[in-house]
């Protein structure tokens, strides 16, 4: 998520209780813009921050802070220093519109200002920070807080601004470690993503190892049945030849009878959780999840949200997801009761975990040609080094008021410098027909095409089953929908029932040898704002672009789960931003890199995912081959595939002098006793040798201590 603020931290251990730690964040905020909405109606907005949105509520900009905390610490109070606010603007403040499924337009009245909060007297939002539940990220705790810097006095009708927050947060050491939680790895991409996660990672230095592998090391994690073997063997040694990645094909029936847990689901999660101690970052399900037949279950998760507006609620006890699987903090049903990720459901009786620890995408196959079109593809984009960034946005209509196309322009916006090709299939413009769509995806020139739009499990962007049978591009791009039901695996539709055909997911990634490589869609519905372009499904659209242009992270798993993760303040019970996340699934290898900008920190070198890189960090400019390795920081800072002590760069340094040569090495000074440093007794200088001529002993007696002697006897 981009920030248009500037940050100053400070890590503070005074005026706190023995043995707790101050973490102290100041976060400064431009001076607002202020849009004129309907009716006169005032937006306050803040460039590079999300609004807060819920029918009827004032829209207000927020802003999520990521604290780290210190290892095996708890909080004890978060607070805010007494802001300094001033009044920023009078008038009666815009609010936020009806949530609404791209599968039902909105055919009902518009949302009204909530007369609890426009006449009444307390301000909005009642205060100016919420902290949320702590959340752990591959062992790290991380507590997001939201800050809101803009406010609104409803009895006044006035907005009031606070420039600078600084947040305080206590902590103090757990006196027993939280049931659940995984422990630290310390490995270079955990380091990575932690810091790309938070705001005070200098805390982070405090961190130590403890987690204790079971297994052999393994970076790229296959679970699949045994009759899909075959089909994915040169997947795996692919990832190794060309990534250099440590893989392991594992049986899924395998992991079902050695591992414990009430469920099929249980126990492929507590595999994960094991084999994360060995290494894993990425993980690959093979196999479909329709009810009743499932290859691989997926673990159904509970989601609602409420329109206060008008009351309608929109619910879902069995969201189909895998969000189970990378989310490894926690059960994921602390209560105890049928539904899985409410969210009281995580540690400690918190929210469920929302930070991954591992990265998971889904072959969504039932049969073994089906999985080797997907390994197939895989390989073949990955290897398709000259593949071209042209994107291919899609956008239909969505209602009177709301047109896909500007909602894709503000994705675009997102897409870098806005150089990079674009070609655009729009009602709005009048460029979209089934026929240029599909000579646009036959070209061989798409690398990401993104649509929106209604859609069913078996409609989607104008296809049909019958219809997909017309690709005929042998260039592999991946796609990404906000349709609805579109990426139903486990086969549910609109209405419940069960769907005997199979998605559109599934349609355009492994039923046929053309059309996408990967593609992420939504399970279930997608939403929007009528009349906006920052509804919940489109932002989530927003932050991918955001992961893969401006971060510079290019596997489409991370990105994609770099983006959910930048939205956690937004999630709210009066909007529809936590169904969006639960619904959003990646058919394909979370792992595949695009190649949308192959120098994304502009060092000057290229990235290890384009042809002939060697950049390993592409997102931070002091990466790259000819850095100098930093000796303490948990990264490959030079990208020789060492890190800190790893690194020759670090290696103790030899204080050897002529008369005192006590290393291990074979660089014999003047007056060294032997060529490998034996302490010997003899003048002959073999291997257990102890010499009386020039011995290095620590003794001090008159018959091992002559001139020349180094030892600890004080002698020579």
């Amino acid at each position: 998520m981009r920030r248009v603020l500037s940050l100053t931290l400070l890590l503070a251990f005074l005026a706190v209780p023995a043995l707790a730690d101050e973490i102290v964040s100041t976060y400064h905020f431009a001076t607002p813009t202020l849009a004129v909405r309907a009716g006169g109606a005032v937006e306050p907005a803040i460039a590079g921050l999300p609004q807060s949105l819920a029918p009827g509520e004032p829209i207000v900009p927020v802003q999520t802070a990521w604290l780290a905390l210190p290892q095996n610490h708890e909080v004890v109070s978060v607070s805010l220093d007494t802001p300094k606010s001033g009044a920023l603007a009078d008038g009666l403040a815009a609010w936020g519109p009806h949530f609404l499924p791209y599968s039902a337009p909105d055919e009902g009245p518009a949302a009204r200002p909530n007369p609890a909060i426009y006449q009444g007297y307390e301000p909005f939002p009642a205060q100016s920070f919420a902290a949320l539940s702590v959340q752990y990220k591959r062992g790290a705790a991380i507590l997001p807080v939201k800050l809101y810097p803009v406010r609104y006095l409803p009895a006044a009708r006035r907005f009031v601004f606070t420039p600078e927050m600084t947040v305080r947060v206590v902590t103090r050491p757990r006196l027993q470690p939280l049931p659940g939680v995984l422990p630290f790895r310390g490995l270079p991409a955990d380091w990575r993503e932690l810091r790309q996660r938070v705001d005070n990672p200098a805390v982070l230095a405090g961190y130590r190892a403890t987690a204790a592998p079971k297994g052999d090391p393994v970076d790229y994690l296959v679970i699949a049945p045994a009759k899909f073997f075959d089909a994915l063997t040169d997947l795996l040694t692919h990832k190794t030849e060309l990534f250099g990645l440590r893989c392991e094909l594992v049986d899924y029936d395998t992991v079902l009878t050695t591992m414990t847990g009430a469920t099929k689901q249980a126990r492929v999660r507590n595999y994960l959780i094991q084999r994360y101690a060995d290494g894993v970052q990425w993980v690959l399900l093979v196999g479909d999840a329709d009810l009743g037949s499932e290859e691989i279950n997926l673990q159904p998760l509970y989601v609602t949200g409420t329109d206060p507006d008008d009351g309608s609620t929109y619910t879902d006890e069995s969201m189909a997801s895998d969000l189970y699987y990378g989310c490894l903090d926690g059960s994921y049903n602390e209560d105890g009761d049928s539904y899985f990720g409410e969210t009281n459901d995580g540690p400690g009786g918190g929210d469920v975990d929302l930070l991954y620890d591992v990265h998971v995408g889904r072959f969504a196959v039932d049969e073994l040609w089906e999985a080797r079109i997907m390994a197939g593809k895989t390989v073949a984009f990955e290897n398709d080094f000259e593949m071209p960034w042209n994107l291919l946005f899609v956008g239909e209509y969505a209602d009177e008021a709301t047109q896909g196309g500007d909602l894709k322009d503000k994705v675009y916006e997102y897409c870098g410098d806005q150089t990079i090709p674009l070609t655009t299939r729009y009602d709005r413009d009048g460029t979209l027909n089934f026929n240029s769509l599909l000579a646009s995806m036959n070209g061989d020139q798409v690398q990401w095409l993104n649509h929106i739009g209604h859609a069913n499990v078996t409609y989607n962007m104008l296809f049909d089953p019958s219809t997909v049978t017309e690709l005929t591009n042998t260039r592999y791009f991946l796609g990404f929908s906000q349709g609805c039901y579109s990426g139903s695996v486990d086969g549910r539709d609109v209405d419940g029932y069960l769907s005997y055909v199979d998605s559109m997911a599934e349609q355009f990634t492994a039923k046929q040898q053309h059309g996408a490589f990967a593609y992420f869609m939504n399970t279930r519905y997608g939403f929007y704002l009528r009349g906006r372009v920052d509804g919940p499904s489109n932002v989530y659209d927003w932050e991918l672009a955001d992961a893969f242009f401006n971060e510079g992270i290019p596997n489409i798993g991370a990105a994609m789960d770099k983006a959910k993760e930048d939205c956690i303040g937004l999630l709210s019970p009066t909007n529809m931003m936590r169904w969006a996340w639960y619904t959003l699934m990646l058919f394909g290898d979370p792992q595949t890199p695009m190649r949308l900008n192959c120098d994304n920190d502009g060092d000057g070198f290229v990235s290890v995912y384009c042809q002939d890189g060697n950049d390993c960090q592409d997102t931070d400019a002091a990466v790259n081959p000819d850095a100098a390795e930093i000796c303490d920081d948990g990264v490959d800072n030079n990208c020789d595939g060492l890190t800190d002590g790893e690194d020759p760069a670090c290696a103790p340094t030899d204080d050897d002098t002529a008369a005192d040569d006590d290393d291990d090495n074979a660089d014999d000074d003047a007056g060294d006793d032997d060529a490998a440093d034996d302490d010997d007794d003899n003048a002959d200088d073999d291997a257990g040798d102890d010499d009386s001529i020039d011995d290095d002993d620590d003794s001090s007696g008159s018959g091992d201590d002559d001139s020349g002697d180094d030892d600890d006897g004080g002698c020579g």
